[in-house]
């Protein structure tokens, strides 16, 4: 019982950095975007 709670909290936990680094990724995406003149 122990050992299936701490599996399923790094699952959790995994995927919760999953889904934080593919927010990061857009901001920077969108950062370079803003930041980056748009070529002519």
């Amino acid at each position: 019982m122990l050992t299936q709670y701490d599996t399923s909290s790094l699952s959790q936990r995994r995927l919760i950095y999953l889904l934080v680094a593919i927010f990061f990724s857009f901001i920077i995406s969108f950062v370079f975007i803003y930041v980056t003149p748009m070529p002519i």
